[in-house]
C-alpha cells in the first residue's frame, strides 16, 4: 500500500473536476490542487498533455497511480 496519502487533483472551475474537488473536501482528504486555465488553453500545454494526452480534466494522481477521464 502506498504510504503517500496525498492526492493531486488537476482541476478547472466549472467543469467535471468540481465534483471531485467537493468530494475531496467532504472526505477531509489531503490534496494538492493544480488549477488549469482552460481559456488560456493550459489543458493543451505540453506539461499537462504529459499527464493526460487527451487534455481533459479531471485528472487525479495518487502516488504512482493516475486516473483520467
Amino acid at each position: 500500500m502506498n504510504s503517500n496519502r496525498r492526492v493531486t487533483l488537476f482541476h478547472t472551475p466549472n467543469a467535471r473536476s468540481s465534483g471531485v474537488l467537493v468530494l475531496l473536501k467532504e472526505l477531509n482528504a489531503k490534496y494538492d490542487l493544480h488549477v488549469l486555465n482552460m481559456k488560456a488553453n493550459e489543458q493543451r500545454g505540453s506539461e499537462y498533455l504529459a499527464i493526460n494526452p487527451m487534455g481533459k480534466v479531471p485528472a487525479v494522481k495518487h502516488g504512482d497511480i493516475l486516473i483520467t477521464e
